[in-house]
């Protein structure tokens, strides 16, 4: 690949991977075929001195929300592996001229909308597509702002949770939790400290056991903490931006940078949308508190499905196809 990286090595952690790579590249004839090198499991480091691309299959646990900003290709390993791993070699080759896949441009979208979050818990970004791929709407994780929508980078009486260096979801959290140790106390239960500090550290532990400050995406069973933050979260966003624009949106598509929380998931299946495609670990089953409505299985009918992100993820998007136009462009202009 020319440009962007310095040489075409593409890395991955994993063993189903790195042989359908291998079989491919050994019976393949291009000019210069990348270098295929395995890292250690659950590893996102490149071998040192070398830029790559990571090649991951869906069910790899390096896909969170943060991975975004990495160069992944998500391959897909319950599909057709062979084909989705030579598109990846045609990208980083230039063998030929590859463009962006409709899941490719949502997730593109919808990680631009997260980049412009200053959340404390990380941004998140989702796309509202339609039946064509078109972007009809966009969400980020931010704070309400009067009139409609969220307060942007610059507005007058910008009161985002970052110029307020604070979010009250953490100090409510707390309190709540200090609380019901103080109700456990007065019970006759023995705390182990001061119930500030026993809920500090259960809340600690808590957070790094989530991988997302006690709120988790979609996993975390003490998701009613995040109703008492500030921030309007992505998917929500981009339904309320579509719905003050009057746009009918039964049918589409979101596209999320992170697996939906079940606050978000609720409202998604009432909206009436056909499918969400996220960036995150190929779920093994549909949530159970909305298995009635929910499914992870493309051949289920009457349900709206959960599909994990496969392809360039956006955090290579401008290196892979950036170097893609400059390829095929140049020589026309």
């Amino acid at each position: 690949m020319t440009n962007s990286l310095r040489r075409p090595v593409i890395a991955t952690d994993s063993d189903t991977v790195a042989g359908a790579l291998t079989a491919l590249i050994g019976a393949g004839s291009w000019p210069r075929p990348p270098l295929v090198r395995q890292v250690g499991a659950g590893s996102l480091a490149a071998p040192p001195g070398e830029e790559a691309i990571l090649a991951v299959p869906t069910t790899s646990a390096l896909l969170t929300a943060r991975a975004a900003h990495d160069r992944l290709y998500v391959v897909d390993e319950t599909g057709d592996t062979a084909g989705s791993v030579r598109r990846l070699v045609d990208l980083v080759t230039n063998a030929r001229r590859v463009t962006p896949s409709r899941a490719e441009y949502g997730m593109h979208a919808a990680y631009g909308a997260a980049l412009r979050s200053a959340a404390w818990r990380g941004g998140v970004g989702a796309a509202l597509t339609d039946d064509r791929g078109d972007v009809v709407a966009l969400g980020t994780a931010e704070v309400p702002a009067y009139g409609g929508g969220q307060y942007w980078e610059g507005d007058p009486g910008d009161a985002r949770d970052i110029r307020l260096a604070g979010d009250p979801a953490t100090a409510v959290r707390l309190a709540t939790v200090e609380t019901l140790l103080d109700l456990l106390a007065a019970g006759g239960v023995s705390l182990p400290g001061p119930a500030a500090t026993v809920a500090a550290d259960l809340l600690a532990a808590f957070d790094k056991q989530q991988g997302s400050h006690g709120v988790g995406h979609g996993g975390a069973a003490a998701q009613t903490f995040e109703s008492l933050g500030r921030v309007v979260h992505a998917e929500m966003a981009a339904l309320l931006t579509a719905a003050r624009n009057r746009l009918d949106i039964g049918g589409s598509t979101m596209y999320v940078t992170a697996s939906s929380c079940r606050q978000c998931l609720r409202h998604l299946v009432c909206a009436g949308l056909r499918q969400i495609v996220y960036f995150g670990p190929r779920l093994d089953s549909a949530p159970p508190f909305h298995a009635d409505s929910v499914d992870v299985r493309a051949d289920a009918p009457g349900r709206l499905r959960l599909t994990p992100f496969t392809g360039v993820g956006p955090g290579a998007y401008q290196a892979l196809f950036g170097a893609q136009m400059r390829e095929f462009s140049v020589a026309r202009i």
